[in-house]
């Protein structure tokens, strides 16, 4: 074990208060942080699963940002445990409600920071990089080393107060300079010290693996779950191995260990798993990545790039390849992958109480014991991650059989989204299902407020007039065509603004009721964007809402959506995102008498991308289009080994161009 780690406890304590007030979350709920091929990914990583750096707010890490000289005065009260507290009152900028008050008068007895004059502290100024040195060097217990200033080219620069704390941590390899410089007077991101710090701890010696066979795993998503906007399930299944290593530690074999039989979540049936994610596992066998992994050692597998679009990455199956990677480390190092929660494990909300000063809701704790609850945000509204109320407002306390939440102020009617993980690591967080076609397992209360829904010559009202919070809120539309009096059940259309699985649809942008009450008949549902209404026809709509209560009505369509069989002679342009690669699908359509004579293909891909398009492209797909009408595309399911969602995205593209 690195000798250095005996100075941890100090330095986390101190370096989690000095970054930030609110708590922290994995890496993966901050909208900003570092791209996982950039310098600060793993430093800033590492930082926030030790829990030494916390977020900014809810979403923001702020990696850029830079610190202060009062989050440094809390780092040095926390790494000497000073207690005893100075008259700061001439300070005029330093106010007793100010979250630095009290480290502020601490650092001052304690002669750790002087003000610079007799009335100003500047706590919010920008502290120096080698003021932030000085004190890591003294945190790890600084000794006398040899002169190393002089081999850098700014080294003279360095403040002779200062020397003896950069030189120790340049003798250290903690502080390497940039570019031959080190910069002393500059300030220092967050970003830059998690650096250090990371150069300081987050070097373990890696574990003993001795000749033999290790077994691993890990989940299908473990390299981006939880997010924050939305809490979106992936796959359910843990890629499972077998590896076999010689006596250098290297790998002689990787097998399947058994990850249809074992790796599957409760309630996921292999014939779904067989259905939706065997093409993706069975890519690992395909594209030989069994044996891609042979003769490499721990840090060989470590340094494989599988992210999308990397040399190394499994086509088609990014996510698969990342678990596959994961797994094999975790067997590596004896680690389990993260478990599946059980089927009522979760915390299940009360009915929240209202008072003058805000909202309390008791929230039962039905998790597993050893899982460590940590609140992440909360959401307000259906859109998860879209409206997060500010950290400032929450208060989140453990109280008898689960959790209070408090949040100051008066809530509007609606759903409230509570994101939770697992400080722990040994658990995923709750879910939107756990297991195709569970219960949704995430926590969440509504308010009610006596708000009310009501259609009346041919509008919708809200009795609290606030559009645009029940737009927020509503839970599902269902559009059933009559025959007569009498519902036509099996052509009923569910109209859902964030799908079962969590994923957001098109209702946002192309809502059903416009914001004067009247409908539009432009809505489509489901995944193709089939148009909901008809001219002419009769439907009961029933729309389902958090807060609003539920509503229901006969209308008639007046002119429907206008189908693309209507569209004149030419030549029309749609395109449609291929997945999440991050490129369209662009089609331009020639139409003649309804009909669809002639597709050219103007899509724009690159690397990996390119290649799966022009799979589909070669397999020539487009030429099944001709002859056809936009209800006759839209009844096609065509797909391609290797390009299914190109296959989906062209068809989408094509009804784009003919609406």
């Amino acid at each position: 074990m690195n000798k250095k780690l005996k100075y941890l406890p100090a330095v986390a304590a101190a370096f989690a208060i000095g970054f930030a007030l609110n708590g922290g979350a994995h890496a993966e709920s901050f909208k900003d942080m570092p791209k996982e091929n950039h310098w600060s990914y793993k430093p800033v990583r590492f930082c926030l699963e030790k829990n030494y750096l916390k977020g900014m707010d809810a979403v923001h890490i702020a990696p850029n940002a830079s610190l202060t000289r009062g989050q440094m005065a809390a780092i040095m009260n926390r790494v000497k445990g000073t207690s005893e507290k100075a008259d700061i009152s001439a300070f005029k900028d330093v106010k007793v409600q100010d979250w630095f008050y009290d480290d502020i008068a601490k650092a001052v007895k304690a002669g750790f920071i002087s003000g610079r004059s007799a009335s100003e502290m500047a706590p919010n100024a920008k502290i120096t990089r080698e003021e932030a040195f000085t004190i890591l060097a003294r945190v790890l217990g600084e000794k006398e080393a040899k002169q190393h200033l002089d081999g850098f080219k700014d080294g003279k620069e360095v403040a002779p107060w200062a020397a003896k704390g950069v030189n120790f941590l340049v003798d250290q390899k903690i502080v390497n300079g940039d570019n031959g410089s080190l910069r002393p007077k500059d300030g220092i991101t967050r970003a830059e010290f998690a650096q250090i710090v990371f150069q300081a701890f987050g070097k373990e010696e890696a574990p003993q693996v001795q000749e033999g066979v290790l077994f691993g795993d890990a989940n299908v998503d473990q390299q981006q779950y939880p997010a924050i906007a939305p809490f979106i399930h992936p796959p359910f299944y843990n890629v499972r191995v077998k590896v076999t290593v010689d006596k250098e530690g290297k790998i002689q074999s990787v097998e399947d260990d058994q990850t249809v039989e074992k790796g599957l979540a409760p309630g996921m049936k292999k014939e779904f798993f067989d259905k939706k994610n065997a093409p993706y596992f069975n890519q690992l066998k395909e594209q030989n990545f069994y044996d891609k992994v042979k003769g490499l050692d721990r840090a060989g597998v470590a340094a494989l790039k599988v992210n999308h679009g990397e040399v190394d990455s499994l086509t088609g199956a990014t996510e698969t390849g990342k678990a596959f990677k994961q797994a094999i480390l975790n067997a590596y190092d004896k680690k389990e992958g993260k478990k599946f929660l059980g089927e009522k494990e979760t915390l299940v909300a009360e009915k929240p109480m209202v008072t003058k000063e805000g909202v309390t809701v008791h929230f039962k704790n039905n998790l597993p014991k050893d899982f460590k609850v940590k609140l992440v945000s909360v959401n307000a509204g259906i859109y998860n991650g879209e409206n997060i109320i500010d950290s400032s407002k929450i208060q989140w306390k453990a109280a008898k059989d689960g959790f209070d939440l408090t949040i100051a102020g008066d809530l509007k009617a609606g759903k409230y989204m509570v994101n939770i993980m697992d400080e722990s690591g040994k658990y995923r967080s709750p879910d939107f299902e756990s297991g195709h076609g569970s219960p949704r397992k995430y926590p969440f209360f509504v308010i009610e407020k006596g708000a009310k829904l009501a259609y009346k010559d041919g509008k919708l009202t809200i009795s609290d007039n606030d559009y645009a919070n029940f737009q927020q809120n509503i839970e599902e539309i269902v559009v059933t065509p009559l025959k007569g009096n009498e519902p036509i059940k099996d052509k009923a259309m569910d109209i859902e603004p964030v799908g079962h699985h969590g994923t957001k649809g098109d209702y946002q942008k192309n809502p059903m009721f416009l914001r004067d009450g009247s409908i539009s008949e432009a809505v489509t549902f489901g995944r193709k964007k089939n148009p909901v209404f008809t001219k002419g026809m009769t439907y009961k709509i029933e729309v389902e809402t958090y807060g609003y209560g539920t509503l229901e009505f006969i209308y008639t369509a007046k002119e429907g959506i206008k189908e693309a069989e209507g569209k004149k002679d030419g030549n029309y342009t749609g395109k449609a995102p291929v997945g999440s690669f991050g490129y369209d699908f662009v089609a331009d359509v020639t139409v003649k008498d309804g009909k669809i004579t002639a597709i050219k293909d103007n899509t724009k891909a690159d690397g990996e991308s390119a290649k799966r398009h022009q799979t589909y492209i070669d397999a020539k797909m487009l030429d099944k289009f001709l002859g056809k009408d936009a209800k006759e595309v839209r009844a096609m399911a065509d797909t391609v080994s290797g390009a299914t969602v190109t296959a989906k995205a062209a068809q989408e593209a094509i009804l784009n161009a003919l609406k």
